[in-house]
């Protein structure tokens, strides 16, 4: 960090090093991809793709230059086919143009007109209520998980935590830690939800005060899915993976603590 550079000027340097567009301006060639892929996707699936839609960090608000460039969440109807055929129907699609698809967690990973796209295949819910509710067919347990995109994006977009996420994100991708978006996301919004009772504070200070939180939570933490109270996220680790991301955490905190922040995060050149 620059000796003339205070922490909060530095952490919002490096923000704007890594910024990226919102779905309300999103890049021409992300808004390109977007739309092909919707109408490659609907004239393979139709009529039981009932719609296409913009997910994950870009809608949330949380997206950083390096990272995935599109999630696209992919809706059936309920007469659709099981999960675990939706989802290898979808990988057949991307095989068949040659999009190099590549089986994920919950999402077939693509390369399209040069961009790393993330398609999610999920059901939707037959039921009048939990408007929005979906299945998605989760491939390494060969099982199902509800979810509901809608309410993902409203608990992060609205959490005032953005700036704090896409810190952390960076310092994930820094340091090559498997850490899930989702669950960094969450693990973020709680470390800071008594922060505004605790008077203003500054964006380093938050910041700090979420790498503490996680140094010391991590392995203990339950963090239950809010569109889903059955879906325990922090699961998705296992202990010796919590172990890495506490030890990462822990070296971060104490360079914060020396002021070294520029060996937390680095500006993207």
């Amino acid at each position: 960090m620059s000796p003339v550079m205070a922490p909060d000027q530095y952490l919002q340097h490096v923000l704007q090093t890594h910024q990226r567009s919102t779905p309300f301006g999103v890049e021409a060639a992300t808004t390109r991809a977007a739309r092909e892929l919707a109408l490659t996707m609907q004239s393979a699936f139709a009529p039981l793709l009932r719609d296409v839609s913009i997910s994950g960090s870009l809608a949330k608000g949380t997206a950083n230059l390096g990272g995935s460039d599109l999630d696209l969440f992919l809706s059936f109807d309920p007469s659709s086919a099981p999960l675990r055929d939706l989802y290898e129907d979808v990988h057949g699609v991307a095989q068949v143009h040659g999009w190099a698809p590549q089986r994920q967690r919950v999402s077939v990973g693509i390369t399209y007109g040069g961009l790393a796209v993330d398609l999610v295949p999920a059901r939707q819910h037959a039921s009048l209520f939990g408007a929005g509710d979906h299945s998605l067919y989760v491939r390494a347990q060969r099982t199902w998980t509800k979810t509901n995109v809608a309410t993902h994006i409203i608990t992060v977009r609205t959490s005032g935590c953005s700036n704090e996420i896409r810190l952390l994100k960076i310092w994930r991708d820094q340091h090559r830690l498997d850490l899930p978006s989702f669950l960094l996301e969450l693990l973020v919004i709680q470390s800071l939800k008594l922060a505004p009772l605790l008077g203003p504070w500054t964006l380093a200070e938050r910041t700090a005060k979420a790498f503490a939180s996680i140094e010391r939570e991590i392995l203990t933490t339950r963090i239950v899915d809010p569109a889903n109270t059955a879906n325990i996220i922090s699961d998705q680790l296992t202990v010796a993976e919590k172990l890495t991301i506490k030890r990462a955490a822990s070296a971060a905190h104490a360079a914060i603590l020396f002021g070294e922040w520029q060996r937390v995060v680095q500006p993207r050149l």
